[in-house]
């Protein structure tokens, strides 16, 4: 049976109401030609749904990285080995996962998450908030009701969202709009919008002050 590529992470983390870092780590059978090591990732620093900086490797290219429209090559064993960085999308390599853990992280907490990932750990998928003030910004009460409209649906023009959470077009648009340039919905290549989960689980603490 042939080997398969194995999703070890895939977590957006929000750091404000238009700028998130979006973090993707597969585990592969075989090295791609061009890099010395078994991964397959990409990590981005995305402002106002543009990526302003990307890390990533392709085939025939190895490791390299993307400031604007600038593309140069850098050293894997040091990104892997510290976690930092950030890149886009190969979509015909993400199928559907079925749960995304919602909550807030420190930047510690993402990177160990990075680190275990390139270490062979399957981590899972997050969706993860700088602080609390920022989720429930984003994620408004009718914010979550689309939400919950587009979990499992797969990709969905934003009227029959409209339909789904019995709300006018206009608002049930702009509420999107706020959840795409946060990071926490995306395009589909059709241009519907999709989120792709089937499950949501919310995990944060609340401590007095």
């Amino acid at each position: 049976m042939r080997a398969r590529a194995r999703l070890l992470l895939r977590e957006r983390r929000i750091v404000g109401e238009s700028g998130f870092a979006d973090i993707v780590i597969w585990q592969l059978p075989n090295p791609l030609p061009g890099s010395s090591h078994g991964f397959k990732y990409r990590l981005a620093f995305v402002v106002d749904q543009l990526c302003v900086l990307r890390f990533d490797n392709e085939t025939g290219k190895g490791d390299h990285k993307h400031i604007g429209a600038d593309e140069v090559p850098y050293d894997f064993t040091t990104f892997g080995s510290t976690g930092d960085g950030f890149l886009e999308r190969d979509r015909r390599m993400e199928p559907s996962v079925s749960t995304v853990t919602i909550g807030i992280a420190a930047m510690e907490d993402t990177k160990a998450r990075m680190l275990r990932a390139f270490q062979g750990e399957r981590q899972g998928a997050f969706i993860s908030f700088a602080t609390v003030e920022l989720l429930w910004k984003v994620i408004t009460p009718k914010r979550w009701e689309v939400l919950l409209a587009l979990t499992g649906a797969g990709p969905i023009a934003i009227r029959e969202v409209s339909r789904r959470v019995g709300r006018d077009v206009k608002s049930v648009h702009g509420d999107i709009q706020v959840l795409l340039k946060a990071g926490v919905v995306e395009r589909a290549d059709d241009g519907r919008i999709l989120f792709p989960y089937n499950e949501i689980h919310v995990d944060f603490v609340l401590r007095a002050a």
